[in-house]
């Protein structure tokens, strides 16, 4: 709260920052990455680790990245491959949840997916298969 009552016009922007070099200062044992450039995605987890429902604090892109990671191997390892453009619209899903959370329909009408093509160019790509 003190962050907010000293910058009101975009605390939302320095908070993540404060409060990462903050818990980096108290328990630097259970924090990982670098105290600056969190986006406000990293409040969530901040939270949780407030709460103690988690017992380290990382990045959440870095977590993004390694789910993401994990998940293309798995597919990999039961024999399944990604073409350039199938990873390429992959890759930007992931970026996208990491700032966001979460990915919605609505969100492939805006950039960068709209200037790649939108949702129905991500349809094709992903999910139709040639015969």
């Amino acid at each position: 709260m003190r962050i907010y009552q000293t910058h009101p016009q975009g605390w939302e922007k320095r908070a993540p920052d404060e409060f990462w070099a903050a818990y980096q200062k108290l328990q630097a044992s259970k924090v990982r990455g670098a105290a600056g450039n969190h986006i406000l995605t990293d409040l969530v987890l901040l939270v949780r680790f407030a709460m103690q429902q988690n017992n380290e604090l990382a990045p959440f892109l870095e977590k993004v990245q390694v789910n993401f990671r994990a998940w293309v191997e798995q597919h990999q390892a039961s024999g399944k491959s990604f073409t350039a453009e199938q990873r390429k619209w992959l890759e930007m899903i992931r970026d996208h949840i990491a700032a966001n959370l979460l990915i919605e329909t609505d969100d492939f009408d805006y950039a960068p997916f709209a200037q790649a093509g939108g949702i129905g160019k991500v349809w094709r790509s992903l999910y139709l298969r040639p015969a």
